[in-house]
């Protein structure tokens, strides 16, 4: 049976045309994908070629309708300065994605969000905003959630708390390109014991976050051993056009476990005993030390641990950080350091305040 209003006809669908408007509204998706957020842009002729790769044929033409179309329902911008045009999404525009946010989801993006906040710089944090704000507004309509999940999750950072350094957008864009790219660097660096700024040519192998810092790890010149740059002591940063030098078997994961990023003492690992406090023990069972750590009961109540670890200055100050809750047997450097730097703490506060 047709049903005929105002000239529309109504009945069975068109495969044919439901085949076309499938097209088109999976063509249009992936164009939206493909869409940076401003400052960034991306022209038409470059959609082209990215549709096609991903198996949308189309036309230049085709695709600067349908920015037209996307433009009154999305909120993206067309910058017509210069040809060729180039589009983005607002600064500020939440993110697309399907499914919608589940409220599991939500909770999870609102934990990430109160945990990064000490970590990451706020030009980086920005960029995850959309993300963060879209999960906000999933809770606030979730039934009994209204105002509450604030106060329901908190986020206690290790340690003494610090507020992130801060890094531009500007730098952090740069060296994303240049990590994607596997192009190298050219860096005004300031390092902090330093009376003036120096300039580096940079092969970047990576990011590491560590505790409230970012840093970029990466060789110097024709130098082979890797070194830690911090992201917020970096004055000024070019992407050239030149390939990095590429670092034969290098691997982020391993440099980061091997202790490097924690500033190495030694170069090998070191077999470290501990007589720990019973708080302490408790502890570092639920969360070890490492893969092969073993404790045993000691009669004065302590308990005796055994852990093969990286030396490094972090490790240092973990255990002065526990004071005489921890006292290191083995290795000899590492107690003798620390004994040195108790001694040293307990001149300072022997002296008169003047």
């Amino acid at each position: 049976m047709m049903v005929k209003d105002e000239g529309v006809t109504m009945g069975r669908p068109d495969p044919l045309r439901r085949s076309d408007m499938s097209t088109t509204l999976l063509r249009q998706w992936h164009t939206l994908r493909q869409i940076p957020r401003y400052p960034k842009k991306i022209d038409a002729r470059t959609l082209v070629e990215r549709l096609k790769a991903e198996g949308y044929p189309t036309t230049q033409r085709t695709i600067q309708r349908d920015l037209q179309a996307l433009s009154a329902v999305f909120p993206l911008v067309c910058d017509d300065s210069s040809k060729p045009f180039g589009w983005s999404w607002m600064r500020d525009a939440r993110g697309l994605s399907l499914p919608s946010m589940s409220t599991s989801t939500a909770m999870t993006f609102r934990l990430a969000e109160a945990f990064l906040s000490h970590v990451l710089p706020p030009a980086t944090l920005r960029t995850l905003q959309p993300h963060f704000e879209r999960a906000a507004e999933v809770l606030q309509a979730t039934p009994g959630g209204q105002g509450r999940y604030p106060e329901q999750l908190q986020v206690i950072p290790h340690g003494q708390p610090q507020l992130p350094a801060d890094v531009s957008e500007a730098t952090l864009e740069a060296l994303y390109e240049a990590l994607f790219s596997a192009r190298r660097l050219e860096v005004t660096y300031h390092k902090l014991d330093a009376q003036e700024p120096q300039e580096f040519e940079v092969h970047p192998l990576g990011l590491v976050a560590r505790d409230h810092v970012l840093y970029l790890v990466g060789t110097l010149w024709g130098y082979d051993n890797p070194v830690q740059l911090a992201v917020h002591r970096i004055l000024r940063v070019v992407v050239s056009d030149q390939p990095r030098r590429e670092l034969d078997g290098f691997d982020l994961k391993r440099f980061v476990h091997s202790g490097e990023t924690g500033f190495l003492v030694e170069p090998e690992p070191i077999e470290l005993e501990l007589r720990v406090a019973p708080m302490i023990q408790r502890l570092l069972s639920e969360s070890p030390l490492g893969e092969d750590q073993r404790t045993e009961r000691l009669a004065d109540g302590r308990a005796r641990l055994t852990v093969t670890v990286p030396y490094t200055k972090k490790l240092r100050a973990w255990v002065l950080g526990y004071g005489r809750l921890v006292e290191v047997v083995r290795p000899e450097s590492l107690r003798a350091a620390v004994r040195d730097e108790a001694r040293a703490v307990l001149a300072v506060y022997d002296d008169a305040v003047g």
